[in-house]
C-alpha cells in the first residue's frame, strides 16, 4: 500500500536514510497519480483511489488499523 509507506518513512527508525525513505514514497504516489491520469489500467486507477481512500478514511492511524485487523485475521483490507 504506498499510503502506508509513505506513513512508515516518518518514523524515525529510518535514522540516516528518512529524507531518502520519504521521497521516495512520495515519488511512488506521485508516479501512481500520473499512471492513473493516463486511464490505461484499471489496476493503476483502483491503485491510486486505494491510497487516496486509504489517506482521508484512516490517516496516519493506518498502521494500526492493519495491525489490528491482522491481529483478528481479517485479512480484507
Amino acid at each position: 500500500m504506498d499510503y502506508s509507506v509513505w506513513v512508515m518513512a516518518h518514523a524515525p527508525i529510518w535514522g540516516q536514510y528518512q529524507a531518502a525513505m520519504l521521497e521516495s514514497a512520495q515519488a511512488n504516489i506521485r508516479a501512481r497519480l500520473a499512471r492513473a491520469k493516463l486511464d490505461q489500467s484499471d489496476w493503476d486507477r483502483k491503485r491510486w483511489a486505494g491510497g487516496l481512500f486509504a489517506s482521508t478514511v484512516r490517516g496516519p492511524w493506518i498502521l494500526a488499523t492493519l495491525r489490528m485487523k491482522k491481529q483478528e485475521g481479517n485479512y480484507i483490507w
